[in-house]
């Protein structure tokens, strides 16, 4: 499966949810279990900000950057 920079913040919402329920206030847990402000966490859910390594470790996934020749008219 592979994600958008539009997307990837709705499948962590996904991963909180399913790691620590979609109660209020675990969003806070969430961050403070990866390692990260609240805030950061925050723009990451909103698509913002990129997870860094630590969350993308937690969830087992990795950045991937391609680059392609563009085509020639």
């Amino acid at each position: 499966m592979t994600y958008t920079s539009e997307t990837i913040g709705q499948e962590v919402q996904r991963h909180i949810d399913a790691k620590y329920g979609a109660k209020h206030g675990y969003d806070k847990v969430a961050a403070y279990e990866f390692g990260i402000h609240r805030v950061s966490l925050s723009l990451i859910l909103h698509g913002k900000r990129p997870p860094p390594k630590k969350v993308l470790d937690e969830m087992g996934l990795e950045k991937v950057v391609m680059y392609v020749r563009k085509e020639q008219p």
